[in-house]
């Protein structure tokens, strides 16, 4: 059985299994109430970084060394995700992912690039520029 507890007034949150067993915890919250830290597991710990301006992700690291999850995000000014990069220790398994929208803010484009130089594109062309239909 999962139990979740908090206080009212404190950004401490935990979550028990078998009321024995804590597999959450939220060690630390922004102003905005964004958890900024937290422990998974009772051992693994994530740290999310906030845009101070718009509190949209700029970063998130878990595990030491950021091992586990590194994660690097980046916006537009409408809050569209322009891109968002995975870094891993390997090298061959990180990956950029990159995202175009129409006027509307309607996604029209997403591009997977790893940085090993594998490249995947949805609504792409043979020249990686946005394939025209008619």
């Amino acid at each position: 059985m999962r139990e979740k507890s908090w206080q009212s007034f404190s950004p401490v949150q935990k979550e028990m299994l078998d009321g024995v067993t804590e597999i959450y915890r939220v060690q630390s919250m922004t102003a905005r109430g964004q958890v900024a830290q937290e422990l998974r597991g009772g051992t693994i710990a994530s740290t999310r970084n906030y845009d101070a301006a718009t509190g949209r992700p700029t970063t998130i690291c878990s595990g030491v060394s950021c091992a586990i999850q590194d994660w690097r995000f980046e916006f537009d000014f409408l809050g569209n995700l322009k891109s968002r990069e995975k870094n891993w220790q390997s090298f061959s398994l990180a990956q950029r992912e990159e995202f175009e929208y129409d006027a509307l803010n309607r996604l029209k484009v997403a591009k997977l690039t790893q940085l090993n130089g594998r490249r995947v594109c949805i609504g792409c062309g043979a020249d990686w520029d946005l394939e025209r239909r008619a």
